[in-house]
């Protein structure tokens, strides 16, 4: 009997205490549960305190192109080409490319640091595609914050993922580097026209892949821009105007030295800038007419002092307007670039 006792004393002192037990089953279950709760809770109010306009849409019918931040110029060359790319993709292939351009994300009172989400509640806030019509949810939203430097591809949830690797290459390839130079009007052109190309395509078709660079085409050079000939052209130009400006030197002063320096200077103007053979023509002219004296010459001045300013610029009649808000959820994937 005192033998059973002693094992029964034993095999309660080796149980744990009810305090310390309840307090490891908090922490191993209850604890992660609160925090994601309260990481849950805390997502929706950084949600519920955005605030995205209203879709520039009546009855799903709107313009493609909105910019809040008064980046872009209304009389830009590339817009026309933005709106006939924009066109083509949801007339012909049911694919609206809406581009919006803000300052900052915080303007809209977004407070995270990541541009995906906000773009992703952007798309589903304006309804971008056309499932409430034919069903199909193609949109395709390109995002631009000026102040975060960061972009974003949307794209609806027909694409199911399958074109992040392409987005990427377009915003790595044709979006950002143009907007590291400063040039948003031409990053947006040449990005909308890749989409385009995979609108064409279609969520089940297959997008050329972006080829490499070919340097023996065409040199890129900050100085003078996109040499006009390939470079073994321009080499061979060059080289010929070189041997013509050396021969000149070494002859005595006459037609055929002014012959050989003009000559050397048109096939150099001819390899680096071919309009300037025009400007050279015309000072060779100029300097066989006789010079006036006295009669009240005038100045020209061939530069343009007039600024832009638009700050309250909205795409107005500049971008193509299309029915693309007429029901479509995000959730097809897309990519993010930032400069």
């Amino acid at each position: 009997m005192a033998e059973d006792l002693a094992v029964v004393q034993v095999v309660v002192e080796e149980q744990p205490e009810v305090g310390d037990y309840l307090m490891n089953r908090i922490k191993k279950y209850l604890v992660p549960c609160f925090t994601l709760i309260w990481l849950l809770t805390l997502q929706n109010e950084i949600h519920a305190q955005v605030q995205i306009p209203a879709a520039p849409a009546n009855e799903g019918h709107g313009d493609f192109l909105q910019d809040y931040a008064g980046i872009i110029n209304p009389n830009a060359p590339e817009l026309k080409a933005i709106g006939k790319a924009q066109q083509i993709a949801f007339e012909q292939h049911d694919t609206p490319i809406v581009v919006v351009v803000i300052t900052r994300m915080a303007s809209f009172g977004y407070q995270g640091d990541e541009i995906a989400p906000f773009a992703a509640d952007w798309f589903n806030k304006w309804d971008i595609g056309t499932l409430g019509v034919n069903g199909k949810n193609r949109g395709i939203l390109l995002l631009i914050s000026i102040g975060d430097r960061k972009a974003r591809i949307e794209l609806g949830r027909d694409w199911a993922r399958r074109f992040d690797h392409h987005c990427q290459q377009i915003m790595d390839k044709a979006i950002i580097p143009n907007f590291k130079a400063g040039n948003f009007t031409k990053g947006i052109h040449d990005g909308v026209q890749h989409l385009e190309l995979m609108a064409i395509a279609g969520p089940i078709g297959q997008v050329k892949a972006f080829s490499k660079r070919k340097s023996n085409l065409i040199i890129k050079n900050k100085l003078l821009g996109n040499l006009p000939f390939p470079l073994w052209v321009t080499a061979i130009l060059i080289v010929l105007a070189i041997i013509a400006i050396v021969y000149a030197v070494q002859m005595s002063d006459g037609f055929v030295k002014k012959a050989c320096i003009l000559l050397g200077i048109a096939l150099g103007l001819l390899a680096i800038y071919p309009p300037g053979i025009i400007i050279l023509g015309i000072a060779v002219l100029a300097s066989f007419l006789p010079s006036g004296g006295g009669g009240g010459g005038s100045n020209y001045s061939f530069g343009s002092s007039s600024s832009y300013s638009s700050s309250s610029y909205s795409s107005g009649g500049s971008s193509y307007s299309g029915g693309g808000y007429s029901g479509g959820s995000s959730g097809g994937g897309g990519a993010s670039g930032s400069w």
